[in-house]
């Protein structure tokens, strides 16, 4: 990736890939789901997303192949495929899924973070820049409006009119606006709740009333009744880490107190005290603790997407 990026983004590890992996080859998204750490049903959407903007046969999109799409006039979405190109200046399709994981579950703090580096290049952001971006926001105005705009947004922004804005203060301005419309603004699902929802009601009355054309199988697993390994919860705390989790400790029979000592004691990260959260009911269920009631206490506060990573 660029060196914009790294700044906000992890590295993408192609060795988790196997050896010459190409689009045509049968197991292109289940590799990629394992080495991104996604489910078969996320990658695959994202796989068509990826072809949307015009990649390769070799699964790579290259500039030239982006020019060719209708967004290559938006320059905020040419700045974000530039910063994800890998050094052969083409953006790779794990570096893609990764960049829409992070994207998911990253902290708000985190993508405004993005945004800033984004905007320009890591540098201060001042009255100049927000005139360039007033411009293509609201083309044909005239240059009055340009300029009460600019000024507007520097004042909204804690600045003089000549005056720099740093990323602390840009992130601090930032997460002054009403959670609503922060809400509006950074929630970013890989696979919407609508469909997770229309998913799952495919998926529960198929297996209320399975096809008569269909012989069930003694020796086919059960996954509901199974115990979720540490890879799969691992994955569902990357998932909700970003919402109201203790909500889903609730569900799992957590009290408050032992809430906060996950928060204080067993990670430093959200996502690792969700995972040991989710282990400890693990422990604490024993035989009792499987997918399907995992699953039932996910879509009860409304996680459907990671319910979703239960059944890949």
């Amino acid at each position: 990736m660029g060196q914009i990026s790294s700044n906000f983004l992890p590295e993408s590890d192609v060795s988790l890939l196997p050896e010459d992996l190409t689009p045509d080859k049968a197991n292109w998204i289940t590799a990629h789901a394992v080495a991104a750490k996604l489910s078969i049903v996320e990658v695959e959407r994202l796989w068509k997303r990826f072809q949307q903007l015009g990649c390769n046969t070799h699964g790579e999109l290259a500039t030239s192949d982006f020019q060719k799409h209708e967004i290559a006039s938006d320059i905020f979405a040419k700045n974000i495929l530039t910063a994800l190109k890998s050094p052969s200046g083409r953006v790779e399709f794990l570096t893609f899924l990764n960049c829409a994981k992070w994207a998911e579950s990253s902290p708000y703090n985190d993508k405004i973070t993005a945004i800033f580096y984004l905007l320009n290049a890591g540098e201060t952001i001042n009255r100049q820049l927000l005139m360039r971006l007033v411009k293509r926001v609201y083309p044909g105005e005239k240059k009055a409006r340009y300029d009460h705009l600019a000024d507007v947004l520097m004042e909204q922004l804690g600045c003089e009119r000549d005056g720099n804005v740093t990323l602390e203060e840009f992130i601090e301005q930032v997460n002054l606006l009403p959670r609503e419309t922060l809400d509006q603004l950074f929630t970013f699902l890989i696979v919407p709740n609508v469909i997770n929802e229309e998913a799952h009601k495919t998926f529960s009355r198929l297996s209320n009333h399975p096809p008569t054309d269909v012989i069930p199988q003694d020796n086919q697993p059960d996954i509901s009744s199974q115990t979720p390994t540490d890879g799969l919860l691992h994955q569902i705390a990357a998932k909700v880490c970003k919402d109201d989790w203790h909500l889903l400790a609730n569900q799992l029979g957590f009290t408050a107190s032992a809430i906060n000592k996950f928060e204080k004691d067993d990670a430093k990260t959200p996502e690792g005290e969700v995972f040991a959260m989710l282990v400890a009911w693990r422990q604490k269920g024993g035989p009792s603790a499987t997918c399907g009631v995992l699953e039932d206490k996910l879509h009860a506060c409304n996680m459907n997407g990671a319910a979703m990573l239960l059944y890949p």
